[in-house]
């Protein structure tokens, strides 16, 4: 398995694969504030790929191109559209990074912005969908990672709230996919927030699993796959400009594990701009720049140095 902590942007760069460059968004208001489909495949683990470490393009469940773009407008609460998921059986060995990018392939940051809707940053849906006649729902929580440079990671909290139906919580306050059906669906449209009635039983439907969060609440995990190098006490994000989701077993606030095998489907974030010009290159245009100034200083000087002829 690729261990991400050697994976640099350069080398993420040359596994590009960018499909829908002008990204669908739901709102108008959300289009204007770079609301966008994550819309480019970075990298993913062997399970979506070939025997020649191609992605794997046949629209099956390994097919990592399933995340790009929109869910299916079909999707719902009781009956969630399967044909466009990605399977993520193997737990942490099941993971795949998309990243945003303009139409010229440049890429995106996605920003902290607490005027997005509900003050969320992002939705990831996957197929988690109600049981008629609950109380229940089918779901199989996965884990989100958000960074900055595709080398070191930030992992989302999961919050799950069991009292009375967990299923009828507040939106988009799991931080984690494939998780209530619905959550989210309040924040975009098309898709009305879902109703319940005295049972706690779905009785109108949403958009099936989606599930918004917020990138300040992301706490350091370094290698994601090594536990050891986490710091729950480094938290918070500005921006970012890759996620990662997996399969790796979340767990309920008793800390007992939740059932594996999450699937997939599309991400929507709300604010994107341009990426940031590194901090090397920074420097070095700025020292040019002064180099430069100098240059010009001291030509300056010697020419008024030079007598006038009369």
């Amino acid at each position: 398995m690729t261990i991400l902590k050697t994976i640099h942007v350069s080398a993420l760069f040359l596994l590009l694969s960018i499909t829908n460059s002008l990204a669908l968004t739901y709102l108008p208001e959300d289009a204007e504030r770079g609301g966008m489909w994550a819309n480019t495949l970075i990298n993913a683990s062997d399970q979506y790929k070939d025997g020649s470490g191609n992605f794997i393009s046949d629209g099956s469940w390994s097919d990592a191109h399933n995340l790009l773009g929109p869910i299916p407008e079909s999707q719902n609460g009781h009956a969630p559209v399967h044909s466009s998921i990605v399977t993520m059986n193997y737990n942490e060995d099941s993971w795949v990074i998309l990243g945003f990018t303009d139409e010229y392939g440049n890429t995106l940051q996605v920003n902290n912005d607490p005027t997005n809707p509900g003050g969320y940053d992002g939705i990831v849906w996957g197929n988690a969908f109600y049981a008629y006649g609950g109380p229940g729902s089918f779901s199989e929580p996965g884990t989100i990672y958000l960074s900055q440079d595709g080398n070191l990671w930030w992992a989302l909290p999961a919050i799950f709230d069991y009292e009375p139906y967990y299923y009828a919580s507040v939106s988009g306050t799991h931080q984690t996919f494939d998780h209530t059906p619905g959550n989210g669906s309040g924040l975009v449209s098309p898709g009305a927030p879902l109703e319940f009635d005295g049972n706690g039983t779905a009785t109108s439907t949403g958009l099936a699993g989606g599930d918004a969060f917020d990138m300040s609440t992301a706490y350091f995990a370094g290698n994601w796959m090594d536990p050891d190098d986490d710091d729950p006490s480094l938290t918070g994000l500005e921006w970012f400009s890759y996620i990662l989701v997996t399969g790796q077993g979340a767990k309920d606030n008793a800390g007992n594990a939740i059932s594996g095998g999450s699937d997939c489907d599309s991400i929507y974030v709300f604010s994107t701009s341009p990426a940031p010009v590194p901090v090397p290159g920074t420097i070095w245009l700025l020292g040019s720049g002064l180099a430069g100034l100098s240059c010009l200083r001291r030509k300056f000087i010697k020419q008024q140095a030079v007598p006038s002829c009369h």
